[in-house]
């Protein structure tokens, strides 16, 4: 995920990602929640 994308997340709440299929979809998405706690936590 690109710092453009976590940059409109945080302007807009909401962000659209669309993968096609054995793209990594959950690997993208447990490497966000684990961005966000990071930062949440430390």
């Amino acid at each position: 995920m690109s710092r453009f994308s976590l940059l409109e997340y945080a302007e807009n709440y909401s962000v659209l990602v669309q993968m096609p299929t054995g793209t990594g979809k959950t690997y993208v998405m447990a490497s966000v929640v684990k961005w966000f706690l990071y930062f949440l936590f430390f």
